[in-house]
Order: structure tokens, then sequence, then C-alpha cells
């Protein structure tokens, strides 16, 4: 099944603009921190919290010195800085990024709110060894990673 997204593929603009009002929530949250390293790398250059990496089909990759490996607020994928050499992790935020542009404003609780419960889960319940495998294993981590083609 095509997002609407997709369809829109080769319409330019309308891409753009629709992509902006059907992800609206997360991308805003994703522009907000965006402005917020930017602001932090213009305050102290000698610290910059955040550099913006690359992009990939229409997601802006930054890199950041926070202790979690990676987020996703829809155009916009956080990536750890000692993690950012891992294609499987940002390849797997990518798939969280795609998980946006079909959900829409429903990709907040229906993604982001179980991947934060799961990842709260495994670093309090889970044993040490088994935490990733674990966290990987369910929704909607192993989602993402079918969608952006990462094999665990």
């Amino acid at each position: 099944m095509k997002t609407i997204y997709e369809v829109l593929a080769g319409w330019g603009a309308l891409r753009y603009y629709w992509r902006r009002v059907w992800e609206q929530p997360q991308t805003l949250i994703g522009w907000a921190i965006y402005r917020w390293l930017v602001r932090g790398m213009k305050k102290d250059r000698r610290l910059p919290p955040g550099i913006a990496r690359g992009s990939y089909d229409g997601a802006l990759i930054c890199e950041v010195s926070w202790r979690w490996g990676g987020v996703s607020f829809g155009e916009y994928i956080y990536v750890k800085r000692l993690v950012i050499a891992s294609t499987q992790t940002v390849m797997h935020e990518y798939g969280h990024t795609r998980q946006s542009r079909m959900l829409g404003p429903l990709y907040l609780p229906l993604v982001g709110l179980p991947s934060v419960l799961r990842r709260l889960w495994a670093m309090k319940v889970v044993r040490p060894l088994d935490r990733e495998r674990w966290y990987y294993s369910g929704y909607p981590e192993r989602w993402a990673d079918r969608l952006s083609g990462v094999m665990r």
C-alpha cells in the first residue's frame, strides 16, 4: 500500500507542503530540537551540541552528543555522535521516518510513545545482556527495521 507521500512523489511543492501538514506534530518537535541545537552552536562554538550530517530521502540526519542511540521526529533524525558511523542505526531511525509518513498525526501515540515505553522497560527490567535484542524484537521497532531494510 502506497502512502499519500509516495503517491505525491513527483509533485514537488505539493509533496513538501502536504508532509508539513500531515506530519505536523512530530516535525514541529524535530524542528524545535534542531533550532535549539543551532542556537547552542552559536553560543558555544567549542562544544557544539549538534551538527547536521546530511540527509537521506528528505530526512535531515543530525549528530548529537546525547546518551541514547537515536530518535526520529518526522523529517528530523538525531543519532548519537559515536553511533553515527553505524548505518544500521541511521537506517532504523529512517524506518521511523517512514512510519511517520504513513501514520501522520497518529505517529506519536502509535509509535513514539510505545517506543519510549519499550526503551524505559528495557533499561529498568530487562537483563543488560538481553536489552538490545528484546528492544528491537517488538513493536514498533521491528516494523521500523523492516521498513528500512535493517536485518538484526
